[in-house]
């Protein structure tokens, strides 16, 4: 082989070895953006949850504002 198809050789076995890094860091690219919309999915079941929670411990429950009848 001469120096240019040794070269050009090494060119094409480093575009391979890119094309696969490409493509494996594609797929965890994939992976992670699953795993932000599960976590989005999450947060937002936690944030009602909290408001619920909220909401009723701010809510005045009835035993507290009536008199007990005995009064």
């Amino acid at each position: 082989m001469n120096e240019l198809e040794q070269r050009l050789d090494q060119l094409e076995t480093k575009a391979a070895y890119q094309e696969d890094t490409v493509n494996q860091l594609n797929a965890i690219v994939i992976e992670q953006q699953q795993t932000i919309q599960q976590l989005k999915m999450v947060i937002n079941a936690l944030q009602t949850a909290v408001k619920s929670h909220a909401d009723h411990i701010m809510s005045p429950s009835p035993s507290q504002d009536e008199t007990p009848p005995h009064y």
